[in-house]
């Protein structure tokens, strides 16, 4: 059987986002399915759209600063950093969500912010350790400083992106409040902002900590804790400033309580500092009571106030003697005015 010539094919292909479709006949189209853009592939832009804070960042700056980090967890006798703290009925009361908001006040210096990162660590453990249960909470918090004076919406922002981080996929009321932006052209509005917190905390457990309120600008703050608090029960609240003019005004249904640098967190400071400083650890060789003797002077000196006895600390490590170092423990400042 003699075959025929075969008859000219025409190929084409062109790339579609959907369903293919199938020609007959001579000429064919080949469609080369590709999957459309989802929302999953926009997470890093919406989650980046959401605030432009780096909050871990800024928590590991803390705690380097405070050095925190580098001190280690359990001391001999059992102590670490801000353990009469988190020990604390209050604290604990918080912590189990008996108390819903609760407000640490200190002076200036007394060591809130070193004592807030603390408290954000332990969380962000607690959190590590109840995933995946019914008791999981989602963790958020904000360090304010008043050499950056941030908008409420990047403060909203932040928090948000912290309680949905791990979340896949993203809430759909994020996705719904970004889309209606433009998606993404359009920065959040804070009632947009402060309505999506609201419906994320029907069904979330979240603790929020916010150090050093007492840095924003005074309408920042009040319109911070406003739409906050519009969270509901759900939201667990944990604040550090200074005592504020304004205190008795926007603190309502808060539980108060004064905090100050504890004599234990002062003393596993000057334990760390002779374990890591060279010339302090060679000073014990001649004098092996002087570890007591500069815990009992910095003690009755600084009256509370961490940031008084890191100074005097510090001044104490540049002593070049030992006789230059026990002269100026006599003599310790006691106020941070007086170290300068």
């Amino acid at each position: 059987m003699k075959m025929g010539t075969p008859e000219s094919i025409t190929i084409s292909t062109q790339t579609v986002t959907g369903n293919a479709r199938v020609q007959n006949g001579n000429n064919y189209n080949i469609f080369q399915l590709r999957k459309a853009p989802t929302f999953d592939s926009r997470r890093p832009d919406i989650l980046k759209w959401l605030s432009p804070l780096d909050h871990q960042l800024e928590h590991e700056r803390i705690q380097d600063k405070s050095r925190v980090a580098d001190q280690p967890n359990v001391s001999d006798d059992g102590q670490h950093p801000g353990k009469w703290l988190l020990e604390s009925d209050i604290f604990d009361a918080w912590r189990s969500r008996k108390i819903k908001k609760l407000w640490y006040i200190g002076m200036p210096g007394a060591g809130k912010t070193v004592l807030a990162s603390i408290i954000i660590s332990h969380l962000l453990q607690l959190q590590d350790s109840l995933k995946p249960s019914s008791d999981s909470r989602k963790i958020a918090y904000l360090y304010i400083s008043y050499k950056v004076c941030q908008p409420i919406e990047h403060l909203l922002g932040s928090i948000i992106q912290q309680v949905v981080a791990d979340e896949e996929p993203l809430p759909p009321p994020l996705i719904e409040l970004w889309a209606s932006r433009d998606r993404g052209d359009k920065p959040a509005t804070i009632k947009g902002l402060s309505d999506l917190l609201r419906k994320l905390s029907e069904d979330r457990k979240m603790h929020i900590v916010i150090d050093a309120l007492d840095e924003c600008l005074p309408d920042v703050r009040s319109r911070l804790l406003e739409e906050i608090q519009r969270g509901g029960d759900r939201l667990s609240i944990l604040i550090t400033s200074r005592l504020l003019d304004e205190f008795e005004g926007i603190s309502t249904g808060f539980k108060s309580t004064e905090i100050r640098a504890d004599p234990s967190d002062v003393d596993l400071f000057i334990d760390h500092q002779f374990r890591t400083k060279h010339r302090l650890k060679s000073y014990l060789k001649d004098d092996s009571h002087l570890i007591h003797k500069v815990k009992t002077a910095i003690s009755n000196a600084c009256d509370g106030m961490f940031l008084l006895a890191s100074l005097q600390m510090e001044s104490l490590g540049f002593e070049l003697t030992l006789g230059g170092l026990r002269e100026k423990l006599r003599n310790l400042p006691r106020s941070i005015d007086e170290m300068y």
